[in-house]
């Protein structure tokens, strides 16, 4: 027998006989499927993973993405705020300068203002002083002049009314008189 019938007989024989198998192969055999299991295992897990570091890298590309933006954003919001920034400061200058001279006015404005205030002072005093004097000068010329002029028109009226109608009044019961100025009665003497 050659050495290819002998193969052609085992095999011929293993596919005629079936083997048993026996308690080591058996052994052998769980081995191998845990170990085959324990692979596929791994390998899924590996693939979970690498899947979910994937997953997570391309969630961060995807931040990174959306910090650039915000990042542009910002820059863009920073230098229009360095624009206004540059025109608050020179307005603020400007109104600076301008306080500057207000505050100059005002301190001249305040320096007439108490200066007129005193001489408001001193034209109340001297007005009242020249009110005073010229109340008293006209109360005593006034007084003086329309006392006499009251007094001598009417002592003159009084006493020339009074004096007709007296003596009218009186000459009604008279007969006659000692007075040689009464003409109108005849003269008891």
């Amino acid at each position: 027998m050659t050495s290819l019938q002998a193969s052609d007989a085992v095999t011929e024989g293993a596919l005629l006989h079936p083997v048993i198998p026996t308690q080591r192969s058996w052994k052998f055999g769980l081995a191998i499927s845990l170990v085959c299991v324990t692979v596929v295992a791994a390998c899924a897990t590996g693939f979970l993973v690498w899947k979910s570091q994937h997953d997570a890298i391309v969630d961060l590309r995807g931040q990174r993405q959306a910090l650039r933006n915000e990042i542009v954003g910002l820059n863009a919001k920073a230098a229009d705020l360095g624009t206004r920034l540059t025109t608050s400061r020179n307005t603020l200058t400007t109104t600076k300068a301008k306080l500057a001279k207000s505050v100059k006015s005002y301190a001249k404005a305040k320096t007439n203002l108490t200066k007129l205030s005193r001489d408001l002072v001193a034209a109340k005093k001297l007005a009242a002083a020249n009110w005073n004097s010229g109340y008293v000068s006209g109360q005593s010329a006034g007084y003086s002049s329309g006392q006499s002029a009251g007094y001598s028109s009417g002592n003159n009226d009084g006493y020339a009314t009074g004096h007709e109608a007296g003596v009218y009044d009186a000459s009604d019961e008279l007969t006659c008189s000692d007075d040689a100025t009464v003409t109108w009665l005849p003269y008891c003497g």
